[in-house]
């Protein structure tokens, strides 16, 4: 039936059902893309580790490596962070080593089980990815406000556009629930024509 701007629909007729599905589908597109950047987030965490054991067991000049890592990541060395990284990676060995060990193995598996949930479409996951990249914007701001590089950049409009996108997805279930919720008591939903097309 048509009133006026839109159309009531008492039964969602099949054309709305495939729309919602194939809206489905860019939305698991869009997770699964999500997805791949955090589990090679984690990757990258263990791999670093891994890396800084092999150098400790063959005794490398670690606080070369980290320079050299820093001038790799095009990160100026004489900023403080910076200084501090290299001293502090110069004064590891094995004992610190298995502390950074643990901490990375709980942040790659965070990520791996956040990759899983967002590849199979978890609402948990949206609302765990939502959250963390929220986390990290204001040290990625504060990071951007001290001295901006294109690595910056790239990494606060990435978690930007993630973080928006999640949140997007989280107010259409929620509206989607409550049409649903009004369909499920008998109650007609009223829907432009336009959204149809």
């Amino acid at each position: 039936m048509h009133h006026g701007f839109g159309t009531i629909l008492d039964d969602p007729p099949r054309r709305f059902s495939q729309r919602k599905s194939r809206c489905d589908e860019g939305h698991l597109r869009g997770l699964r893309t999500i997805a791949a950047l955090e589990f090679t987030k984690g990757i990258l965490v263990l791999a670093a580790v891994l890396g800084l054991i092999a150098l400790i067991y063959r005794q490398a000049d670690l606080e070369d490596f980290a320079a050299k890592l820093l001038t790799l990541l095009h990160l100026n060395p004489d900023w403080r962070v910076c200084k501090h990284f290299v001293h502090a990676v110069a004064r590891f060995d094995e004992a610190n080593l298995s502390v950074v060990a643990a901490v990375a193995a709980v942040y790659s598996l965070m990520r791996f089980i956040e990759s899983y949930g967002l590849w199979r479409g978890r609402v948990w996951a949206e609302w765990f990815a939502l959250l963390s990249g929220l986390a990290y914007l204001p040290a990625e701001v504060y990071e951007l406000l001290r001295h901006a590089t294109a690595p910056k950049w790239i990494l606060l409009v990435l978690n930007v556009f993630i973080v928006l996108y999640l949140a997007q997805l989280r107010v259409q279930a929620g509206r989607a629930r409550r049409a649903a919720l009004a369909l499920s008591h008998g109650h007609p939903v009223i829907r432009d024509e336009a959204s149809q097309v």
